[in-house]
Parts: C-alpha cells; structure tokens; sequence
C-alpha cells in the first residue's frame, strides 16, 4: 500500500541521514548577507552561545558546502522522524478502519458471496495464477526442456527464467495467448508485477547473431511497440548470443525490480 511504502522509504531517509550526520563536521554555518552586500559570507559556529562565529574565505568552500550540507540533513532527519512517528501511530489506530482491509477479516463463506472493492495481494496473485488459457503447443520432434515446476518450454535459455521468476517470487505464465487488436501472439512469459498489479511480458531473443533471427526478432519488438506495450514499461527483453550466453546473475539483475515486497 502507498502507508507503507511511504514507512519504508522514511525509513531508508532517516538510516541515510543518521549515517551522513555522523560523517558531518563540528559546528554549523551562519551566513550573512545584506542589501548592501549582496555577496554572502559564512561563518562557522561552533557552539550555541557563539552566535558571531568564524569567518570562512573562499578558499574552504569545502567546509562550508558540508555544513550547508549538515544543516538541510539535520531538518530533512528531525521532519522524516516526525512523518514516521505520525503514520505508524495512523497505521495501528486505522488498520481495523481501513476499507480494503474489510474483506480479509471476513470469513472464507462470507467472501465467496461478496464482491470486494480491493483484493488482498494474496487472493488476487491466486486468482492471476489460476487463470484458463490454451498454450501453444509444441511440434512432434521438438527437444524436451522442463522446468523446476515441471512445465515444459522450448530452450535451456527459457529454463533458467523460469526458474529465476520462480526462485524470486514473481508470478507468471508460460506462452499464454496475447490478443493484439486482430492477431494472437504467445509472449515467453507473461508476468504480474505484483505492487502495481500490471501484466508485464518477457521476450527472450536466444540467437541474436544470427542475421535472420535477429531481424525477426527486431519486428517483434515492433510488434509489441505498435500495440503500446513498450520496452522498459511492460515489456522486458532479454538477449544472447553464442559467445554471450544468459545466466542466473543476470537475469536476477533484470527481474530484481519485480519482486513483491515481504511487507
């Protein structure tokens, strides 16, 4: 939810700046300015009582950038801390008045009478998961590959995302039909983007140094472009070649961003 997300990144702010801080040097910076001498000059102060300060020249822009730096990161940690505190507080007293949370607290006989206006992300990745289609079959002769949930695919390639997609969590289907306006195509895979509950679709092109595939490959991806799915949005893409082969490190690199949150 936007609640937590909002946590977690206060969260990430007040580690960072409670580390800066610790690295920031003593003392704070008073600058001075007036109509009359527009050009600012900086002081260092380090304590309370010494309000005036020491002049700093040009020639320590570097101090001076620091607790410029020390000032705005003192704030940035006091406001973080306050908006924290504020929403833990919000999200203990309202998570039993939360609208979209009424459905989860029911009973399983309750919910199968009842539309709800918000599925919980485990009820609607089961309900993605569950869906009917017709795959595309595969010619008589044609080699064998099996993932580590026993489906079937067409390259060694396409086992290894499968299997990543599987170890990372990220749901998916394997060559379910795509209808774009009057044509059907079967993407490698089409997967749930979970946090935003977006269809994503993953190509794989295995054999870009062959000329021919290459050229195939690129008017697939204009196909997919055409019909507004556009790489980098909802399509992923990955490539290789025969000197260039995929693997596991990588692709967990390119699936990284798609993994449900643990909250």
């Amino acid at each position: 939810t936007e609640l937590v997300n909002r946590i977690n990144k206060l969260s990430k702010i007040i580690a960072e700046k409670t580390t800066a801080l610790q690295e920031a040097p003593q003392g704070s910076l008073r600058i001075s300015s007036s109509i009359h001498r527009p050009q600012a000059q900086y002081y260092l102060c380090l304590s309370d009582g010494n309000t005036d300060g020491t002049y700093l020249s040009s020639k320590e822009k570097e101090l001076i950038t620091a607790l410029a730096q020390k000032n705005y990161d003192i704030k940035t940690l006091h406001a973080a801390q306050r908006e924290l505190q504020h929403l833990l507080c919000l999200q203990k007293q309202d998570s039993k008045a939360c609208a979209e949370e009424i459905y989860s607290r029911m009973s399983q006989h309750r919910q199968k009478l009842v539309t709800p206006i918000y599925l919980p992300d485990e009820e609607f990745i089961h309900q993605w998961k569950n869906q009917k289609f017709t795959p595309k079959g595969f010619a008589e002769n044609a080699p064998e590959h099996y993932t580590s949930r026993g489906e079937r695919v067409r390259s060694k390639s396409e086992i290894l995302i499968a299997d990543t997609l599987t170890d990372l969590n990220i749901p998916y289907h394997y060559e379910m039909p795509l209808r774009l306006r009057s044509i059907t195509i079967h993407p490698d895979f089409t997967i749930l983007h979970v946090p935003t509950r977006k269809t994503l679709f993953a190509e794989h092109f295995g054999m870009m140094d062959d000329p021919e595939y290459a050229n195939a490959a690129v008017s697939r991806i204009h196909l997919y472009i055409r019909h507004d799915i556009l790489p980098g949005d909802r399509l992923i893409m990955t490539f290789e070649t025969k000197n260039n082969p995929l693997n596991t490190k990588l692709l967990k690199l390119q699936f990284r961003g798609l993994v449900p949150s643990s909250d």
